[in-house]
């Protein structure tokens, strides 16, 4: 049986994010948590929320993150997680 898609995405995804200096976590409940932050990103994206609200949001999982490492958060989940899983909709899509 071959390896689900996301896998390599959600690797990618963590250690895109390590390397902005955001802890990862140490714990597999640390991981659910920085992988379901970066989906949360992806899902108000795709629903067309702007690039700054995911940004917000993210922040509400990690308090002591700077801005810096926020956008860069946002911008691997964009680069890994978000195309393999959600397609942008575009107005009259849905």
């Amino acid at each position: 049986m071959g390896t689900p898609a996301n896998a390599d995405s959600s690797t990618d995804f963590l250690a895109v994010v390590s390397k902005t200096g955001i802890n990862v976590g140490d714990s597999p409940a640390d991981v659910v948590l920085t992988l379901s932050r970066g989906m949360l990103a992806c899902r108000l994206l795709h629903y067309g929320y702007p690039t700054e609200v995911a940004i917000r949001e993210v922040g509400y999982g990690f308090p002591d993150a700077t801005r810096a490492q926020l956008v860069s958060f946002v911008d691997a989940a964009k680069a890994t997680l978000c195309e393999p899983n959600f397609r942008q909709l575009n107005p009259g899509d849905y």
